[in-house]
């Protein structure tokens, strides 16, 4: 997990055996951390363990766009 997005979204590597999730957070707002990412992995495609690797997930507080190591086109719900 991290808010430093520009360094992670569509650079960093993609693997299965792992999930990365970016906030597009300033500093000041990172105590919303918690409560978003639990309100997050109880989505039906991120509620497992299984479902989540591979995946690079981007939050924003409009929308979540994500890509996987298997799709690099970004898909957006939310």
């Amino acid at each position: 997990m991290t808010i430093n997005e520009k360094d992670f979204w569509r650079k960093v590597p993609i693997d299965n055996q792992y999930c990365v999730v970016c906030f597009t957070l300033p500093d000041s707002r990172v105590n919303e951390i918690p409560e978003t990412l639990r309100s997050l992995l109880h989505l039906p495609g991120l509620n497992t363990r299984a479902k989540r690797m591979g995946k690079v997930i981007r939050v924003t507080d409009k929308e979540i766009s994500f890509y996987t190591f298997n799709e690099r086109m970004v898909k957006i719900s939310g």
